[in-house]
Formats: C-alpha cells, structure tokens, sequence
C-alpha cells in the first residue's frame, strides 16, 4: 500500500487515535493527564498515609501523635473518597462533575473539607461565584462509609 492508498478500516483507526490522542497525533495533551490525575477514582493503593495532612502530622513530636488521631485520618480519608465515588446525574463521579464546575471562568474553587468524628462525617466542597455567593456541595458519611447528600446542591447532581 502506498501513502496515498488507505482503506477504510485504516482511515477509521488514525481518526480514532486522533480523536484520543489530541492534535498531535501520538502525543497525548498534558491537559488530558492532569484532568485523570485530578479526577481519577481511589483505588485501594492509595492511602491516607500518601497525603500531606499525614505527612506533616507524621512530623510532629511523637507526644502529640495518637493512634486516635492516626484513625481520624484513615477515616476522613476513606469518607472523602466515599464522596468522591459517588455516580453524578450528569455521567461519572461526583469528582469528575464538580471539577468542571471548577473550571469554569468566574468560580474560585476553595477544594474539599471534611469535619466530624469518626463514624460521622460531613464533606463538603466550596465554590465561590465572581458576586461572592458561596456554593457549597454537603454529604454526611456514616460508620459504614455510606455517604448521602446533606444539601440541597448536593442531591441536585447525586445520583440515587
């Protein structure tokens, strides 16, 4: 076959690696990896041991640290992913649908929290519009890792 000379099939194929691959074929846009790194789902290798909050508590002087608290973190961690797991009425997780809202021009992102004791946690995350009007996404994880939407604005994109 020569350069000029493709069959459909072929002609099928190069469309969809361009499609999946970005403008440049064979090269796959650095925006595309950054959306899966931020958007990708837990999965069991990660841990809450692999975040900063652990990490700085890790440095502080033994005294301080407790197995109570070294539970807290397993536990904020594991609620926070129960959240961010959640199917979104728009397609995907509720991660995925609240890091579009975070792209678009006007809103300032103020990320995740998550306050509570263990067996009863509240996650939230907080968007703030260019007139200053807090939006604010609310769930309540249970002991059993059960999450539900708290808020109005969270029950308008979980899916039941």
């Amino acid at each position: 076959m020569d350069g000029k000379q493709f069959s459909k099939q072929h002609v099928g194929q190069v469309s969809r690696q361009s499609f999946w691959l970005g403008l440049v074929p064979g090269v796959l846009p650095v925006a595309l990896i950054a959306l899966l790194i931020t958007c990708w789902p837990a999965t069991a290798q990660e841990s809450y041991k692999d975040t900063q909050a652990y990490k700085d508590y890790l440095l502080l002087p033994e005294s301080y640290r407790s197995p109570k608290m070294e539970a807290q973190f397993k536990y904020e961690f594991d609620a926070q992913n129960a959240v961010r797991n959640l199917p979104c009425i728009f397609g995907g997780t509720i991660a995925v649908c609240l890091e579009s809202v975070a792209t678009k021009p006007g809103i300032d992102d103020l990320g995740w929290t998550s306050r509570g004791g263990i067996g009863n946690f509240h996650v939230e995350r907080t968007f703030v519009t260019k007139d200053a009007k807090a939006i604010t996404y609310r769930w309540q994880v249970d002991a059993n890792g059960t999450a539900r939407a708290e808020n109005k604005a969270a029950k308008n994109i979980t899916k039941h």
